[in-house]
């Protein structure tokens, strides 16, 4: 019941839990070559965002924030110091102190 049908039918006919084990993590997290695709692509977007003259922090963060959990999910943290260093590097001229 935890698993889509679609999914139950790649791994019904496994014997060992494990081979189902890793059917179902090449499904949803994919190979390692996948991983450290997602990996590279995510550190691009990184390094690229910026604040626009016309985004709301809140929706710069949200971007951030979603490139920051997506490597979070694939086994890779992003220090905390880095995050604040990135925001206060991308913020825009009218966020500069008077």
């Amino acid at each position: 019941m935890a698993v889509s049908f679609d999914e139950f039918k790649r791994i019904f006919i496994c014997e060992i839990t494990k081979e189902a084990q890793d059917i179902l993590e090449i499904i949803h997290e994919g190979t390692n070559m996948v991983k450290i695709f997602k990996l590279q692509m995510l550190t691009s977007r990184f390094k690229e965002i910026r604040m626009l003259e016309d985004e709301s922090f809140n929706e710069f963060y949200e971007k951030l924030n979603d490139i920051v959990n997506f490597r979070f999910n694939l086994v890779e943290k992003v220090e905390d110091s880095r995050i604040i260093r990135k925001i206060l590097r991308s913020l825009p001229e009218r966020f500069d102190q008077k």
